[in-house]
């Protein structure tokens, strides 16, 4: 297992890697590639965070992985609305609701 801080500095460390990829211009184009890649995303991030809350010991962790996780898909996408070389897109958020939930109810089995 890895240590706490460790765990704590790849968490932050993504997140901050998940912030500025949701706000650069969008390289990657293909509809199907990029629910992917949104889904893999917000997977790895619902794990990470998932070990984050359990190295903190906190009570319902998948609970509090999956609202982070969810804030941070909402937050991200509403705040493309705003920047001109991005564009919102519903669908992103439900492929980051699917990886986010795939990571959740797999790691409770």
């Amino acid at each position: 297992m890895l240590s706490k801080k460790l765990n704590i500095g790849l968490f932050l460390a993504y997140l901050v890697i998940v912030v500025l990829a949701a706000v650069i211009p969008n390289p990657i184009s293909g509809v199907g590639v990029n629910y992917f890649l949104h889904g893999v995303e917000y997977f790895i991030l619902a794990t990470l965070s998932l070990r984050f809350f359990k190295h903190f010991k906190v009570k319902k962790s998948y609970l509090f992985a999956i609202i982070l996780t969810l804030a941070v898909v909402v937050s991200l996408e509403s705040l493309q609305i705003f920047l001109s070389y991005r564009k919102f897109n519903f669908y992103d958020i439900i492929a980051g609701l699917v990886g986010t939930l795939f990571v959740c109810s797999w790691r409770m089995f």
